[in-house]
């Protein structure tokens, strides 16, 4: 291994705003101080090129006319170079001094336009040695948004060959950055017949250099063109949009989108109606638009029936499937990683409590704060999230500047992998390398607590944690690898469940990770301090901490409101007991354990058909005689646990 002879003390040039945000005129050149490390991950890389990509002059131009504060800004998120230094931790250890490296970076930090970079190691990836510095600088953002908007968000399975009738995608703006990925992903990894737009005689041959099967213009009629290219219906079962999100361009969309199709795109909707609408099986589809028609409502409404457009944000991906339901695939998908690139910058500042002083901690916090509510009004659920998968490609990239996110094509013979990986390989790289905490054990599996970071969970949960934290406390059910089927099918339905359900009393489900490399299938959920209401009122009991009856009735109205939701999004939870109701800061009442919990049809009670282990001090006589669970038998559990609180 070199040593390091790099220094902190000097200073370097760089290219930054040095007293405001706004147009490309304030970059100038600046001599600022060498970085240093900031966490024991770490490392310090000289920069040998550097990507340009719209994050970049979307920073830049995001805060126009506001002062920058504490130094110049130093824009750059894509960059390559050298390493010269490295922190102390296992992860900075994986580099020495003298490795080539290249990487997405982290916004938060002063970027690649610059002389020298600090960067978390844990989303550093070794440089292919057939890449040029200004090829490999050019390829992870783009890269990762491409793999990110087609595996995971539209969740299009890799396949190991070509199917006799392969499924089809259109990508609009073939030619951008992401969309020379999109394509040679699309084809050489999914396996798909791929359609790109293009304008232009030499952007139409550049695309089909990459892949295309077939290139039409996205200035004339989309339908009339994939007709006339033997589509059938003039249809497609896949659309990837990697230009901003039309809401006048969007009916067109939908109307070239085959049954069970998935709709993607890698910018904020300009105006499209962002609620859900869902169906169960053959049923009607149903919206949810406080305001008025929209185009997604409109294309739900046209859709046969048990067919719609949901319509869901994940981070900055808009997704809108045209969707039947089904009840048979129970099964998460299962693909092993090659995790080389992991976990985004992780700073030290985690947030925790000392089990052993949880109830004199909520004995006292509840003083705090007798005005928040316990609950708090939400619609009727929303789906969210998906399952996630990761791979490892190999590409070669053509880039001939630094200047704009480079294109590239892929080799299948060139001997290396990318460092692509998905939000959910990261996730659960650091859950399995992390210090875990045992919470609890049952038959099929167990649940701990890890400390992740904060870029890890999903944009609309990041309100449940402490503003700035950057990493934090979450709890993960994990189910046994040698678990039965029944273990099984009860666990993935309790995780398909839990993500369409959203309530301030209900526990929220931030990940489900698949099982792989040896990794058992994991529910990541909010971490909810003090744990369940039985060892909470035990714990209150042991040290003497009376609750006062504000506090019991504050709890109690907390489970109801939970309990309401799920009678109004006909949801059985059919294993309500103290155990199952977790506590969280102020008193919250968080609803958890879904494990036995069933969907309401067009019925409005649910039978038992199979003998298994049911909690019958929490039953109803009709559930103990006839075996007839309902909204009244929750009610009535309900009732149970109230008598077990006081």
């Amino acid at each position: 291994m070199a040593s390091s002879s790099y220094s902190s003390n000097g200073t370097m040039k760089a290219l930054g705003l040095a007293t405001e945000y706004g147009g490309p005129e304030l970059l100038t050149q600046v001599t600022v101080p060498r970085p240093t490390l900031r966490s024991e991950n770490d490392i310090i890389v000289q920069i040998k090129a550097a990507a340009m990509n719209p994050v970049d002059y979307k920073v830049r131009e995001g805060q126009k006319g506001g002062s920058v504060t504490g130094g110049p800004r130093i824009l750059g998120y894509d960059g390559a170079g050298v390493v010269v230094h490295t922190g102390s931790s296992a992860h900075a250890k994986r580099f020495s001094v003298g490795d080539e490296v290249y990487f997405a970076g982290d916004i938060s930090r002063s970027g690649t336009n610059a002389e020298f970079t600090a960067v978390d190691a844990r989303i550093v990836g070794f440089k292919p040695k057939s890449l040029s510095w200004n090829e490999a600088a050019s390829l992870p953002l783009v890269t990762l948004t491409a793999f990110e908007a087609l595996e995971e968000q539209m969740n299009i399975p890799e396949r190991a060959a070509p199917e006799a009738k392969p499924k089809s995608i259109l990508i609009l703006a073939g030619a951008g950055g992401v969309g020379s990925l999109a394509i040679q992903i699309s084809k050489r990894l999914l396996h798909l017949r791929v359609v790109a737009t293009a304008s232009r005689p030499e952007t139409s041959d550049y695309v089909r250099k990459l892949g295309a099967d077939v290139v039409i213009d996205h200035h004339k009629p989309l339908r009339e063109q994939l007709t006339s290219s033997g589509f059938e219906n003039g249809q497609v079962d896949y659309v990837l949009l990697c230009h901003d999100l039309s809401a006048a361009k969007f009916p067109e969309y939908v109307d070239i989108l085959a049954p069970l199709g998935t709709i993607g795109t890698i910018t904020p909707d300009a105006g499209i109606d962002q609620q859900t609408n869902s169906c169960d099986e053959g049923s009607s589809s149903r919206a949810h638009n406080a305001g008025g028609s929209s185009p997604a409502a409109a294309a739900a409404g046209a859709a046969a029936a048990g067919v719609v457009v949901l319509i869901a944000i994940v981070a900055v991906l808009l997704i809108v499937r045209r969707r039947k339901r089904s009840r048979n695939n129970l099964r998460m998908d299962k693909s092993p990683a090659t995790i080389e690139m992991t976990t985004p910058g992780v700073a030290s500042g985690r947030q925790k409590h000392n089990s052993n002083d949880s109830a004199k901690v909520v004995a006292s916090q509840t003083q705090q704060d007798k005005s928040r509510p316990a609950s708090a009004s939400h619609s009727v659920p929303a789906g969210s999230g998906n399952a996630n998968t990761d791979y490892s490609t190999p590409l070669k990239a053509t880039s001939k500047s630094t200047s704009g996110p480079a294109s590239t094509t892929v080799d299948p013979s060139t001997a290396y992998s990318i460092a692509v990986v998905s939000t959910a390989a990261l996730l659960s790289s650091q859950i399995a390398t992390g210090t875990r905490k045992l919470l609890g054990r049952g038959n099929f599996g167990q649940v701990f607590s890890a400390n992740v970071s904060i870029a890890l969970i999903a944009p609309q949960h990041r309100h449940l944690f402490a503003p700035g934290a950057q990493t934090v406390d979450v709890a993960v059910k994990t189910l046994l690898l040698d678990a039965n089927a029944r273990a099984e099918q009860d666990f993935v339905l309790e995780a398909e469940l839990l993500r369409k359900l959203n309530h301030t009393n209900i526990v929220n489900v931030l990940a489900v990770l698949p099982a792989g490399r040896g990794q058992p299938q994991m529910l990541v959920l909010e971490y909810v301090p003090y744990g369940d209401l039985r060892n909470l009122l035990r714990q209150s009991a042991k040290c003497d901490v009376a609750w006062s009856p504000e506090e019991y009735v504050h709890v109690a109205t907390g489970i109801a409101a939970g309990m309401g939701y799920l009678e109004q999004a006909r949801v059985l939870h059919r294993d309500l007991a103290a155990r199952n109701v977790l506590v969280g800061s102020h008193l919250v009442a968080k609803i958890a354990d879904f494990g036995l919990s069933r969907e309401l049809n067009d019925k409005d009670y649910y039978k038992l058909q199979s003998k298994q282990k049911l909690p019958v001090r929490w039953m109803a006589p009709e559930t103990l005689n006839y075996r007839k669970f309902s909204s009244q038998s929750d009610v009535f559990s309900y009732g149970v646990v109230l008598c077990k609180a006081e």
